[in-house]
């Protein structure tokens, strides 16, 4: 019941609405999940998605699926998984803090036009 397909939904209005993530690994979800503090199963396709998954997956925030091992069944025990077991959300909030705790573009771009200037 509480389920849409969409075409296209900006991640920074959807995320904070959610309490994980179903993703195929790309480093835009993921870098706003992980900023969002949201747990999340990943389902990589190609390229990096199969390192990132294995990056989440190390740093406790996250499950991999690959392709073939994903049935209904699957999914939904691993993001049940993901909502019952404190211990993902815990990880995916320390990691929206370290993330929080980067300076922003604004604070960067000044040293980096110095360095560039030599």
């Amino acid at each position: 019941d509480n389920v849409r397909v969409e075409r296209y939904v900006r991640h920074d209005l959807l995320l904070p609405r959610c309490a994980t993530v179903v993703t195929h690994g790309g480093a835009g979800t993921m870098l706003t999940a992980l900023g969002c503090g949201l747990p999340m199963l990943t389902i990589p396709q190609g390229a990096d998605q199969y390192l990132n998954a294995e990056i989440c997956a190390r740093r406790g925030v996250g499950r991999t699926l690959l392709t073939e091992q994903v049935t209904p069944t699957a999914v939904r025990e691993e993001v049940g998984r993901l909502l019952d077991e404190p211990g993902y959300r815990a990880a995916a909030s320390e990691v929206a803090a370290e993330i929080a705790a980067m300076p922003a573009a604004d604070d960067v771009v000044p040293a980096l036009e110095s360095l560039a200037a030599g």
